[in-house]
């Protein structure tokens, strides 16, 4: 069996005329005018003139989209830290952000400093002031490289001008956490 894309006007109860497409499987052309074509398409194909292909645009949104996946995924999955692996979810970091502005408070009145933060792996890491300042910057660090690398993924997405170049961007991998 072959495929054929048919085009026909139709006239709609409206009186007005429109163009519909249909692809059949049918040994000889269905009728005059009917294109061969290498197979079905699928969604979001378009005919090239000679193959079924999704548009570059298409392929971009849809890096784009796993590139934003893979951010949120790698920003909430957790930092390593000297002291450990951190939790690095929005609530986590807000937390950590509270800690760091208590160390920062107390050091500048002069004031003792000393929480205990469980880590991702449940364990209890004492910390001073000075260490929970360092902690909070590890984890941002880690947080704003995340971002870098997304930036630089998207803008290499836009950069591209064929899908081989798009193809050719590994998307998968350089996160660091």
């Amino acid at each position: 069996m072959r495929v054929f894309e048919v085009t026909a006007p139709v006239t709609k109860k409206d009186g007005s005329t429109v163009v519909e497409t249909q692809f059949v499987y049918a040994e000889e052309a269905p009728c005059e005018g009917a294109q061969e074509r290498t197979r079905m398409p699928v969604p979001d194909e378009v005919w090239n003139g000679t193959d079924w292909e999704v548009p570059l645009a298409t392929l971009k949104e849809r890096a784009i989209d796993r590139v934003a996946a893979l951010k949120f995924e790698h920003e909430n999955g957790g930092m390593v830290t000297p002291w450990g692996t951190a939790q690095s979810d929005l609530d986590s970091r807000g937390k950590i952000t509270g800690i760091v502005t208590g160390a920062m408070a107390a050091q500048a009145l002069g004031q003792p400093f000393s929480v205990n933060f469980t880590m991702a792996d449940n364990s209890v890491v004492p910390l001073d002031a000075t260490q929970a300042m360092q902690f909070g910057l590890t984890v941002m660090a880690g947080v704003s490289s995340v971002h870098d690398t997304a930036t630089a993924l998207k803008n290499a997405i836009d950069a591209a001008t064929t899908a081989e170049e798009l193809a050719a961007i590994d998307i998968e991998g350089g996160w660091s956490a």
